[in-house]
């Protein structure tokens, strides 16, 4: 059933569509506000990784372990 699902449809991406989507969403916020000051793609991927890495540290602090979900969390509502 989860094939079927709004999470699995909408949430669900390759390497490459994620890569392609995150490209996408950065041309077209550099165009729209015609800045050179914007991080590339690579840069937005370091900072994100970083505060991944700081997330999964925070979360093991807490009983019972809540890393996989938070992670989850921050990659689908902040990569997109």
């Amino acid at each position: 059933m989860y094939h079927l699902s709004t999470q699995y449809n909408k949430w669900l991406f390759t390497v490459e569509q994620l890569k392609e989507l995150r490209t996408k969403a950065n041309n077209e916020y550099v165009q729209k506000n015609n800045s050179t000051n914007c991080l590339t793609v690579d840069e937005e991927a370091m900072v994100l990784r970083y505060y991944e890495l700081q997330l999964k540290d925070f979360c093991e602090k807490f009983e019972p372990p809540m890393t996989k979900m938070a992670i989850v969390c921050i990659e689908k509502f902040l990569y997109l």
